[in-house]
C-alpha cells in the first residue's frame, strides 16, 4: 500500500531541514530552537489527554439544546463567555471548537 505525501509531510521536512541548517550555521541558536520545540511539545502532551477527556464528557453530558440556546443567534453575553473559555490554551481551543462545531446551532 502506497502512502500519499501531504503538505503536512512537506512542512515537517522543511522544519527539520531548517533546524539542521541552523545547527550548522549557528549552533547556539539551533539548541535554543530545539529546546523550545521540545518544551512546547512536552507541555502539549501533558495537557491534551485531559482536554480530550473534558471534551468527551462535554459531548456526553450536555444536551444539544442547551448549547444551541447559549451559542445561537440570541446567545448574548453567554455566547461571548463560552467562546472565550478556552482562550488561554490553544490545544484545548481546537478540541472545544470541534466539539461545538459538530453540534449545529441556529
Amino acid at each position: 500500500m502506497k502512502r500519499k505525501v501531504t503538505s503536512f509531510h512537506w512542512i515537517s521536512l522543511a522544519s527539520l531541514l531548517f533546524v539542521m541548517i541552523l545547527f550548522i550555521i549557528k549552533p547556539d541558536a539551533g539548541k535554543t530552537v530545539s529546546r523550545s520545540f521540545f518544551t512546547s511539545s512536552l507541555t502539549m502532551l501533558k495537557i491534551l489527554p485531559f482536554t480530550f477527556i473534558l471534551v468527551s464528557l462535554f459531548e456526553v453530558w450536555i444536551e444539544k439544546e442547551k448549547v444551541e440556546k447559549h451559542l445561537g443567534k440570541k446567545g448574548g453575553i453567554c455566547q461571548f463567555c463560552l467562546g472565550n473559555c478556552s482562550g488561554g490554551n490553544h490545544c484545548g481551543a481546537f478540541d472545544s471548537c470541534f466539539s461545538c462545531g459538530s453540534r449545529p446551532c441556529s
